[in-house]
């Protein structure tokens, strides 16, 4: 699976891959099963097994987490919980 983020100007933002993903319509709720990659704004996020919701705009990667960012990003802190 391949995810491409577009700001609101068309220009990629940040791209999502997985290896496997189901995506749940009803509860906007999704789990990717095996590898998995965000790359945004110079932040890098990878591991393996993701559980995410779309509407509490969450995702937690369940195993192997890695986290990576080109530079310090003012308010990253509440990004992990």
């Amino acid at each position: 699976v391949v995810i491409e983020m577009y700001d609101e100007r068309g220009r990629l933002e940040g791209v999502f891959l997985a290896e496997n993903c189901i995506y749940d319509r009803v509860a906007a709720a999704g789990y990717c099963a095996g590898k998995v990659r965000i790359e945004r704004l110079g932040l890098h996020i990878e591991g393996v097994d993701m559980v995410w919701h779309m509407q509490a705009r969450s995702a937690r990667i369940l195993s192997q987490a890695e986290v990576r960012a080109d530079r310090f990003i003012k308010g990253i802190g509440g990004l992990f919980k």
